[in-house]
């Protein structure tokens, strides 16, 4: 299966230098959930969807209680998950305040990488190997369509 992308051409005036140029944007078919995981989980092995579902969802409260606890959380296969604050600036540590200073807290996410032999660069697992399909390739927006079909697991 290949991922979708589509072609948007720059009407942003401001950036001179990308203004008209025609750019890779990605196409999404759908959105999976926690129930469509647990569903392909069940399809694709012995365990039930009830299980996997009941796996996550646990898998979710661990991963949020270790981030609040100043942890990393590794996932073998997959990558790590830490949390990245930004702050304003101060002249002095005693200018510093939490409540005051805090801009931002995000969750951030390094997928898991490997070494090519070939070329000896760092790859990431996850896209490794993708292919790359444009829509305008395809036969119309019904088959854009029936993608996600195929894609999303039935309600």
């Amino acid at each position: 299966m290949s991922h979708l992308y589509k072609l948007v051409q720059n009407a942003n005036e401001h950036m001179p230098e990308a203004y008209q140029k025609w750019y890779a944007r990605p196409v999404y078919t759908g959105t999976i959930d926690l129930d469509g995981i647990a569903e392909r989980i069940q399809r694709n092995s012995t365990a039930k969807k009830s299980d996997a579902k009941a796996v996550l969802t646990e898998m979710v409260e661990v991963i949020t209680d270790a981030l609040q606890a100043s942890q990393r959380v590794h996932i073998n296969g997959f990558g790590t998950f830490k949390i990245g604050i930004s702050s304003k600036g101060v002249s002095s540590v005693k200018d510093f305040s939490i409540t005051e200073n805090l801009k931002g807290v995000r969750v951030l996410f390094q997928p898991e990488t490997s070494v090519d032999s070939g070329t000896h660069k760092r790859v990431r697992n996850m896209i490794s190997g993708i292919v790359f399909q444009n829509t305008a390739d395809l036969a119309n927006a019904a088959e854009i369509e029936e993608r996600s079909k195929d894609e999303e697991p039935e309600p």
